[in-house]
This record gives structure tokens, sequence and C-alpha cells, in this order.
């Protein structure tokens, strides 16, 4: 009768062979050859996984199996029995069940796991439409604010988010998760993702340039997290993006000149810093460098997010087009110089945010935003006067223009505004009286025009 050993002593014993084998195999002392190429041996990238059973656009039982053990080796390392997901119930059948017995057969209409918390199939409509290459297969997986945990570090995730790639998976949002690790070149083999959201985690190191692969990449969204480095112009080659967020990462950037970690390499945490001082003092957090000026190559986006980071230099002059679509522009919190002149030609704008920077010359403001609700310009350097277009802007509800350096009075014009519920021009120096214009704003909720030489005060019926 066979007796069993603890599985402890069979991965002991394995462990031992394993060792036993590289020592007999490594060269002696004095020996030519390099000791150190096992090791590295052992740590090589595997190359790109291809999955079995796709035929003619449908992902059949292999394929489905295939996709069933990678969402199975997902679940098992992003789930944490002390703080589980919030929706693992479906899931669970990985627990019990090998895939093999999960998935019987192809004949059903679609199988088990598109009925599982966050996973979007692909159906033949889909497929019609070019949003997924796979019918049956997963095409979208979305888990956010889930506590899915796990670290992208650890090869064995990375080689399963791999398979459900190479399977027919074209969307990946993870978002406000504790994800973590580092986002390696591995990343540059993602080619058909349309979605890579993983903002709101714990991710550290570098942006891969590798990332300039994914042409096919519509939203790319990486803020809230831990990386640090320069944004490179590889960025411009994603011509297909809509939406591009880096904003608020709190990664610590080595010291200029040297030392510090290398590309790639884990970051210590830091607090995000908001930027409008010295370009050069301080500890310099996320993204740092210039906006490169390939982000003019991306004429299909609609939203910029890379606010507080420690941006330095100035707006890209041709940052926006004619034609641009750019609706959300947020540069809040970095250290920009010079004028705002180049937003002007985002004509298209909605939300504009260049708040705590050193921005200077004229306060940026076209009649064209005529679809504008959102401007905050405070904590810059901006001079001059109130520019006339700011009071044609009729669908603006929130303008801050706080803290800057300007002058002259306010324009009895400001009555057109009558959706402002927001007005902040405090920390300026504004003068003479505060015209009547100001009590002709149903909508307003708060106003602030402290620490100006205005020479009259406020009308006690403005609450």
């Amino acid at each position: 009768m066979a007796i069993k050993r603890p599985l402890g002593a069979v991965r002991l014993a394995v462990a031992t062979a394993t060792l036993l084998v590289l020592l007999n195999a490594a060269p002696a002392c004095g020996a030519t050859g390099d000791q150190e190429d096992a090791p590295d041996a052992l740590q090589k990238v595997p190359p790109p996984p291809t999955c079995p059973g796709i035929v003619g656009g449908v992902c059949t039982l292999a394929c489905q199996r295939a996709t069933c053990d990678a969402l199975s080796t997902f679940f098992r390392l992003t789930y944490n029995a002390s703080s589980p997901w919030q929706h693992a119930q479906s899931w669970m059948v990985t627990r019990s069940f090998p895939c093999t017995r999960i998935i019987q057969s192809s004949r059903a209409k679609q199988p088990p796991y598109c009925r599982w918390w966050g996973i979007t199939c692909c159906d033949p409509t889909a497929f019609a439409a070019g949003e997924c290459w796979a019918v049956n297969g997963m095409a979208n997986l979305s888990i956010t604010a889930d506590n899915v945990n796990g670290s992208f570090s650890n090869p064995s995730l990375m080689d399963a988010t791999e398979q459900l790639h190479a399977c027919g998976m074209v969307g990946l949002n993870l978002e406000s998760n504790d994800m973590s690790g580092v986002m390696d070149a591995r990343w540059g083999r993602f080619t058909n993702l349309t979605i890579l959201d993983l903002a709101n985690n714990w991710l550290s190191g570098t942006v891969p340039p590798e990332l300039a692969n994914l042409k096919k990449l519509r939203k790319l969204e990486l803020g809230t997290n831990f990386l640090h480095g320069e944004i490179g112009d590889w960025i411009g080659e994603l011509k297909e993006l809509r939406v591009l967020n880096l904003g608020a990462n709190a990664g610590v950037n080595p010291p200029a000149g040297g030392g510090g970690e290398t590309a790639g390499g884990e970051a210590a945490g830091g607090e995000a810093q908001s930027g409008g001082g010295d370009e050069h003092a301080g500890e310099k957090t996320g993204m740092v460098g210039q906006i490169p000026a390939s982000i003019s190559n991306l004429k299909n986006l609609l939203e910029l997010d890379v606010q507080m980071n420690t941006l330095t230099g100035t707006i890209p002059v041709d940052i926006c087009d004619q034609d641009s679509g750019l609706t959300v522009l947020n540069l809040h919190g970095n250290r920009l110089k010079g004028p705002a002149t180049p937003v002007l030609n985002c004509s298209q704008l909605a939300l504009l945010d260049l708040s705590f920077n050193n921005l200077t010359g004229s306060l940026p403001a076209t009649r064209a935003w005529n679809q504008i609700v959102s401007m905050k310009l405070g904590h810059n350097q901006f001079t001059g006067e109130l520019p006339d277009p700011i009071y044609h802007l009729q669908l603006l509800t929130y303008l801050d223009v706080s803290s800057n350096r300007l002058v002259g009075q306010l324009d009895d014009r400001i009555s057109l505004m009558i959706y402002m519920t927001d007005l902040d021009i405090s920390g300026n120096g504004l003068s003479g009286p505060i015209g009547r214009g100001m009590f002709f704003l149903p909508q307003l909720a708060r106003l602030n025009v402290a620490n100006n030489n205005f020479t009259s005060t406020l009308n006690p019926s403005l609450g």
C-alpha cells in the first residue's frame, strides 16, 4: 500500500532535486562561462500565449475552457478571504469544479462565464460591429471598486491576463481596486485592447513605452496610482485614444543626475504634490518632464487628465487644432508656466482646469466656448482684466479665477451668466463697485470676492 506524502514534503523534494540539477549543471569554480546565465534563463518572459479553438471568429469548446482556466487563475490570485470581492458568488464555482466540468460542451447559447459578475461576452451583433473578435469569448472584464487584490508583478497573474487577451478580451477595467505591482514590457503585447483602465490602484514604477503597440486603444486610464517618470513621445502613436488619464500619480522620482531606481522598478509611495511653486523645488512626484508635443497627434481625444503631477514647461502650442473634439482638459496642480493661449483652440471644451500652476499672461477665454460649464483658473499668475468673452459664456456654472493678479472692474454683463452657481474672484486686485449685475444671478450659491480693492459692499439680498 502506497504511503501518501504531505504536500509540503513533495514540494521540498522537488525543490531539492531542482537545486541539485542546477548545481551539477553550473560550471566549477575557475571554469569559463557566465555563472548567472541559469538564473537569468529561469526569469525569461514566456512567449505570448495563443488560444486554442477559435474557429471562424467563434470561441469553441477548447477556447472556452482556456478562457475559464485563465479566469479561474485570475480569481484565485486576486481573491483575498480577509477582504473578499463584494460580488464573488458567481465566480466561486471555479473553487469547486475544474473547467472541464464547468464547460462540458459548447452547445449552450453562451458559456457559463458569460454570466459571471463583471464579464461581457462577444455576441454576434457586437462581432458584426467590429467591437469584439471571438463570438462566445470574453470580450470585457470590468470589475470596479470590488476589493480585487493582486499584483501584476506576479508572473502567473500576467500569464492568466495575457491568456484572456489571446482568447478575445478587448476591454480590461479594474478601476478602484487593490491591484499593485509594476507595469512591465509585457503590457505591450495586449494589442487588441480598446480599454485599459487600472486607475485608482497601487501600481508603481513607470508607464511602459511598449504601450505604444496598443494601436486600438480608445481609453487609457492609469491615474491615481504610484507611477512616476516622463510621458514619452510614444503617447502620440495611440491615435484612437478618446480618454487619457495619467492624473494624480504619486510615485517618487529619483533625483536628477542619477541614483534611485531604474525605469520600471518599484517606487516608494508619496503624497501627491500640488503645483504652483518653483518648478525645481521640492520632491518630484508622479509624472515629470513636459507634456509631449506628440499629444497633438491624438485627433480623437475627448478627455485629457494629467492633474496633480509635477509636469513642467509650457502647454503645447498644438494641444488642440481647429477640428479638436477635446471636451475635458485638466492640468491642475502641476508646475506649468507661460501663457495659456494654446487652449483657445480647444473649441469644444466643457470642463477646463488650469488651476495651481505658474501660468502667466491674460486669462484664456473665447466666445467659441459655447459648451463650457466649468473654468478653474485660480492660483496662477494671470494678469490684466477679466476678458470680454468670459461674460458671453452663458452655460458657465463654475468660475474660479482666485489668487491671480487681475485688475479692473466687474462688468454688469456678468448678469448674462444666469446659470452661474459658483463664483470665486478672491485674491486679486479688482477694484471699483460691485455692480448690479451680481444681483441678477438666480442660481448663485457660492460667492467669494474677498481680498480685492472693491469700493462697495455686497447687498444682503445676495445671502
